[in-house]
């Protein structure tokens, strides 16, 4: 399922991911960090969610992107996503430069 961390570098920068696709379970996303995302020099992450709700939109000056989270499986070969779906979300992490 999609997947939402919140994570903390050595640097004390706060980094924000979200996967698009199946693939990201909670065991795969901590084997990425390790192995593949040693550039960030993560040093603490948190899973915040996953599946539908998994949503991100940044939004700056040079840069913007949207997703959704478009996959939710139980197991392999149970794949019971909804092409498209836009799920509302009660809550909301919301991050603002500082003035």
């Amino acid at each position: 399922m999609n997947r939402t961390v919140v994570a903390k570098d050595y640097e004390g920068n706060i980094i924000f991911f979200t996967t698009e696709g199946g693939f990201f379970t909670l065991f795969n996303f901590g084997r990425f960090l390790r192995d593949e995302g040693k550039e960030y020099d993560i040093h603490t992450a948190m899973n915040s969610d996953g599946g539908y709700e998994t949503q991100m939109c940044v939004r700056t000056p040079n840069f913007t992107c949207t997703t959704y989270g478009q996959f939710e499986t139980y197991g392999p070969n149970r794949n019971v996503s909804i092409k498209n779906a836009r799920i509302p979300i009660p809550g909301v992490i919301g991050v603002f430069p500082r003035e």
